[in-house]
C-alpha cells in the first residue's frame, strides 16, 4: 500500500468517524501535522509504528478488518475490572449515546478512559450508534467526561 493510498482510507475511516484531524492525531499518538499531510497525499515518509497506530485507531487491518467479537462488551468488562458492580454493554452504550455517566459508574468511566487501548474504544463508539450524526455527540462527551473525571490520559 502507498501512503497516498493509505492517506485516502485514513481519512475515510476518520469521516466515518466523525473525528476531526487533531481527535484522531491525539488517540493514534502522533502530531496532526504528519495527519493532514498523510490524508492531502503529501507526506513522502511514515515510520511504520505510526502507520499501524492509525491502522488501529480506526480499526483497519492490512490482513483484516476489526477484531472479533463485540468493542462494548470487551470496554465494559476493561471497565469493570476492579469494581464490585460491572459495567454491562448496554449500560455502557447507553451513557455513550446520551453523554450521561450512569450514577455511581464514574470510576469505571475514568478507568475505561485511562486504560482502554484507543482503538477499543473507538471500536465501541462506532457500535454504540448507528446514526453517524450522533458521533460527534460521542466525542465531546468523551473529552468532557475525561475533563470531568481528571483523567490523566489527555487524548480526548
Amino acid at each position: 500500500m502507498y501512503l497516498f493510498e493509505l492517506g485516502r482510507l485514513v481519512s475515510a475511516r476518520r469521516t466515518e468517524l466523525a473525528l476531526s484531524v487533531l481527535q484522531l492525531a491525539k488517540l493514534a499518538g502522533i502530531d496532526a501535522a504528519t495527519l493532514e499531510r498523510l490524508e492531502a497525499g503529501r507526506l513522502e515518509d511514515m515510520r511504520w509504528n505510526d502507520a499501524q497506530a492509525l491502522l488501529r485507531v480506526v480499526g483497519v487491518s492490512l490482513t483484516s478488518y476489526r477484531k472479533s467479537g463485540s468493542a462494548l462488551q470487551r470496554c465494559a468488562t476493561t471497565a469493570s475490572v476492579s469494581h464490585r458492580e460491572p459495567l454491562t454493554p448496554e449500560l455502557l452504550r447507553q451513557a455513550l449515546t446520551s453523554g450521561t455517566i450512569p450514577a455511581g459508574f464514574e470510576s469505571h468511566i475514568a478507568v475505561l478512559l485511562d486504560e482502554a487501548p484507543p482503538a477499543m474504544l473507538v471500536a465501541a463508539v462506532e457500535e454504540a450508534t448507528q446514526l453517524s450524526d450522533e458521533l460527534p455527540q460521542i466525542w465531546r462527551a468523551l473529552a468532557g467526561w475525561s475533563d470531568a473525571l481528571k483523567c490523566y490520559r489527555k487524548i480526548w
